[in-house]
């Protein structure tokens, strides 16, 4: 692998760069010091830089999903903070091969950055923009990196730089935050209670589900959507007639208890909205509720106070904090108020979930805290440790992509799929790809296991006990996700005694080291029934076949010289080659 030397940034203002220097702990990538001061009239500071497109296919930041080719018709802006995406940008090749990774070390204030082609020099231009009252000293870092490294490597190299650079470490993660998990939202929406649950909890020690998710619903008696009634957090005795006893039934099951909060809205309906209607940062129509305004201390300490002596009072395991994106000064009056304790929004952001989870751990230091898309950024690693996909229906497609990002960019918490479903009528093969899809994340499961087929039944308990025998490896081993730019056809995960590889696209071939592995998983997350395979080196090995059930269809012992070879393989199948000797 190299650099390339021809990938040098050049600023359109040479004298804003106080320092250039190679990376401290490698020779792979430069920092950059960046002196705005002298800007110090404006009220935005700016920079900008050009590089020629020498070798760029393709252009990928972690918001940035469809087509990933290079932007057309002007500029292509993405504002990055606290509670949205993270300052890395990516150009790379038609084979994955990084040409430029570029990253900047403010992950809390707002970055404007915008990306175009300047067709006249063939070259792309960067321009990003901050306000000056957010960058209090006018000074920025950033990271670039021409190493030809993997696409997927490249993303991780720039992702622990910006970690490193801001000091900030990841939450630690409990073990069963990574084991399936039961979510409430597409089995029930709205109408749950708690005999429902109670009647999917009977089959979850079979399908190896340890923790339930109780979503939306639970504290309203509504089954209409919206927020108009959010922000009491009163437990609806209706459909939860003794919400205490429903967590320690699930708890004397061994199953962990988490619940959802949307804690940013306070609905016109809600018992606070007298004494809260004046502190938002504004009204949402669609939803009939208000945003609150955190930069107001009774604020804080009203949304922190809820959520403690709500997880006290039920000994809960977990929280889900759903809309955090929703705290966005740019829909809000930008005058000052002399009630604020914080002027601004962001920072405020980070005082109130510092304290919100320090409570919530110092009561349970294992408790479970999930975000989601596109809050992901390092602050909330320190605080949260599940993240998870951002709702995407019935789309295994959008799991699979949003899981590799996020595995990519969050360096420990556990990373979940978005909920589970499937039509009922729909087939075994089929509903298994929704779950095949989520193998490199944590599935959380969503329909109604006492309504399944037996034939789902059997799929969906084989998958998962996969998943949760595997997790070691498919968690924590050494992750690979070449290739975003067809939506991650190939992903692997492995360790020296095995790896396990999703093929997820039809055609194509994978590729596997038969030298240095013992045991290699294939997963067809396809309809074929034909999976091509590039073997390393002349071996003798035991080659099986599962279906989607589980049930082994072929066993064959045979010797493979190094080349090609055509397996047949169940649809939504497992083929597993086991190595006995080698040469």
């Amino acid at each position: 692998m190299k650099t390339n030397d021809f990938l040098k940034p050049t600023f359109s203002d040479p004298a804003i760069v106080s320092s250039s220097q190679e990376g401290r702990d490698s020779q792979h990538y430069r920092e950059i010091l960046i002196d705005l001061s002298s800007q110090i009239k404006r009220e935005q500071y700016q920079v900008s830089f050009t590089i020629p497109i020498i070798g760029f296919a393709y252009y990928w930041n972690p918001t940035r999903t469809g087509d990933l080719s290079l932007p057309i018709g002007g500029k292509e802006e993405v504002i990055t903070k606290v509670n949205y995406s993270m300052p890395i940008f990516s150009f790379f090749d038609e084979q994955s091969i990084n040409q430029f990774t570029f990253a900047f070390s403010e992950v809390v204030q707002p970055i404007k950055t915008s990306v175009e082609v300047i067709e006249e020099t063939a070259s792309i231009k960067v321009s990003a923009s901050i306000s000056r009252r957010d960058l209090k000293e006018g000074h920025l870092v950033m990271y670039y990196s021409t190493f030809q490294d993997s696409f997927s490597d490249a993303i991780k190299s720039a992702r622990n730089w910006i970690y490193s650079a801001t000091n900030i470490t990841p939450s630690d993660v409990p073990e069963f935050a990574g084991k399936p998990i039961y979510s409430t939202w597409y089995s029930f929406h709205q109408q749950l209670s708690q005999e429902k649950i109670a009647n999917q909890s009977r089959n979850f020690k079979d399908y190896r589900l340890s923790s339930i998710i109780v979503d939306d619903g639970w504290q309203t008696d509504d089954v209409h959507r919206g927020y108009s009634f959010a922000g009491d957090w009163k437990i609806s005795k209706k459909k939860f007639p003794d919400m205490g006893e429903s967590v320690k039934n699930m708890q004397l099951l061994n199953v962990k208890y988490l619940l959802w909060l949307s804690l940013p809205y306070v609905g016109r309906h809600s018992s606070h909205w007298d004494t809260l209607q004046n502190k938002l940062l504004f009204f949402d129509k669609q939803q009939d509720a208000g945003i609150l305004d955190i930069r107001f201390p009774e604020v804080r300490k009203h949304l922190i106070k809820s959520a403690v002596n709500l997880t006290e009072t039920l000994n809960l395991d977990g929280l889900k904090i759903d809309f955090l994106d929703v705290f966005d000064v740019s829909n809000a009056d930008e005058k000052t108020n002399a009630g604020w304790d914080i002027q601004n929004l962001n920072d405020a952001f980070v005082t109130f979930l510092e304290e919100l989870s320090r409570k919530l751990k110092w009561f349970k230091p294992d408790f479970l805290i999930e975000f989601r898309e596109d809050y992901f950024g390092p602050f909330l690693n320190s605080v949260g440790n599940i993240f998870r996909v951002k709702d995407c229906p019935n789309n295994y497609i959008k799991n699979r992509i949003s899981i590799a990002n996020l595995r990519l960019l969050c360096p420990k918490a556990a990373v979940h799929s978005d909920m589970l479903m499937w039509n009922s009528q729909e087939s075994t093969e089929a509903a298994a790809l929704q779950v095949i899809n989520c193998l490199f994340g944590t599935p959380q499961i969503s329909v109604k296991l006492d309504e399944l087929s037996l034939s789902k039944q059997r799929m969906l308990k084989f998958w998962l006990r996969y998943i949760d025998e595997n997790r070691a490896i498919l968690q924590n081993g050494e992750f690979k996700a070449p290739f975003p730019q067809n939506n991650y056809p190939v992903i692997s995960a492995e360790s020296t005694e095995k790896m396990i590889v999703g093929k997820f696209q039809s055609n194509g071939m994978v590729r596997i080291n038969t030298a240095s592995t013992r045991t290699i998983d294939i997963i067809n997350g396809t309809f074929d029934q034909k999976i091509t395979v590039n073997i390393s080196d002349n071996c003798n090995g035991l080659v099986k076949t599962f279906s989607t059930e589980g049930r082994q269809v072929s066993m064959k012992v045979g010797n493979y010289a190094k080349g090609y070879y055509d397996f047949s393989v169940p649809k939504a199948g497992l083929l597993r080659i086991e190595v006995k000797q080698i040469g």
